[in-house]
């Protein structure tokens, strides 16, 4: 899919229907139009190509003005699943169908990430919803009731077991710890979700208080109203904090248990890896074109001030033998030889040249030399 500067786009979207014009750029109507809002880009009115059809006088509404206005990439902003993130779920799925499905996992058998986060939620202090969160080094984001952590450590250990298999990994050098796809990091969390109810505790939620009570007592001291909101035993898992738009960023329990949709997740992540990993190249294109514009604009400065400090140089220089030629004049009083005047006849010449050199009809000289339409512009 190309990249187009705003004027391009202007041309397209007003030289055909819209529908025509999103097909010729493989992108939805919808799509199209969204884009031109954004880089603020006027299109049709309806009725506008009716009027066209039947020979009435249509006029385009003019494209306002913007500095410093980048390229616009149409890929970057289609919904259509681009080749990479393909191939990347292809290469996933192909791999969890070869190998049989992960077995449960002792205590002993876990991994360094999931036994981090269960420290880490060991001392752990609950929010005002009663939940539990981890953070540090290595540590998985988990946040859920004390009832919920260990079967939310359970699946992150499932998903280091699945990342193994395809020769993945969690990350264990970064806070918190990322899914390590390819060496593309991948953030992810698993939450729980918290309801606020009014309704009275059965014996189950009198329990849970109890137990609760006893761990945190400050907790529930400090607060008004402790048992506002209640767990809902329902996790859920995120990847990249749902910046990508093209991708499902999200599962949780419903009538499919988390744990029988950790391989999607699995496969998912991996195509976020490949969305992230463009996207950077992207940045990283962006950043280099800026920066080249940039050394050309200090370069065309730095010549800019060269040239005015060599014609400044001049200037001085002019004056320089100027003020000699005027001293000389004034102190000889004695008959000049032939040879005196012939080099004093040169050196006036020669200061004349140096302050033609020097003026500004030499400098409005040089531009028209560079670029004859400034004479247009002055006229």
């Amino acid at each position: 899919m190309p990249q187009l500067t705003r004027q391009e786009l202007y041309e397209l979207v007003w030289s055909k229907p819209m529908k025509d014009a999103a097909a010729s750029v493989a992108m939805s109507h919808g799509g199209l139009s969204r884009i031109c809002h954004r880089h603020d880009i006027p299109i049709p009115a309806r009725g506008y190509w009716s009027a066209v059809q039947a020979g009435r006088l249509a006029s385009r509404l003019p494209l306002p003005a913007r500095i410093n206005a980048q390229r616009i990439d149409l890929q970057g902003a289609s919904r259509k699943p681009r080749t990479e993130l393909l191939e990347g779920r292809a290469r996933a799925i192909a791999a969890l169908r070869q190998t049989a499905a992960p077995a449960t996992t002792t205590s002993s058998a876990r991994r360094l990430c999931t036994n981090r986060t269960e420290e880490a939620l060991s001392n752990a202090r609950p929010d005002r919803f009663g939940a539990l969160a981890a953070w540090g080094l290595g540590v998985a984001r988990v946040r859920a009731s004390p009832e919920a952590i260990p079967r939310a450590l359970s699946i992150l250990d499932k998903i280091g077991f699945l990342l193994e298999r395809l020769g993945h990994s969690i990350s264990s050098s970064s806070t918190p710890a990322h899914l390590s796809i390819d060496g593309t990091l991948v953030p992810f969390e698993i939450s729980e979700r918290f309801v606020r109810s009014n309704a009275p505790p059965d014996a189950a939620e009198l329990a849970r208080r109890e137990s609760f009570t006893q761990r945190f007592p400050m907790h529930v001291a400090m607060l008004a109203d402790p048992w506002m909101y209640r767990p809902s035993g329902e996790l859920t898992i995120r990847l990249s904090d749902g910046r990508e738009r093209d991708l499902t960023n999200r599962w949780a329990d419903g009538h499919i248990r988390l744990e029988q949709q950790l391989d999607r997740v699995i496969v998912e992540a991996i195509a976020h890896a490949a969305a992230r990993n463009v996207r950077q190249h992207d940045v990283e294109r962006r950043l280099a074109d800026q920066t080249a514009a940039r050394r050309q604009q200090l370069e065309a400065g730095a010549n800019d001030e060269a040239e005015r400090r060599r014609k400044a140089d001049l200037h001085e220089e002019a004056e320089h033998y100027a003020r000699y030629l005027r001293h000389l004049r004034l102190s000889s009083a004695a008959p000049r030889s032939e040879e005196f005047s012939q080099w004093f006849k040169w050196a006036e010449t020669h200061v004349e040249a140096l302050r033609e050199a020097s003026s500004i009809a030499a400098v409005e000289r040089e531009l028209v030399d560079i670029d004859p339409s400034t004479t247009k512009e002055r006229g």
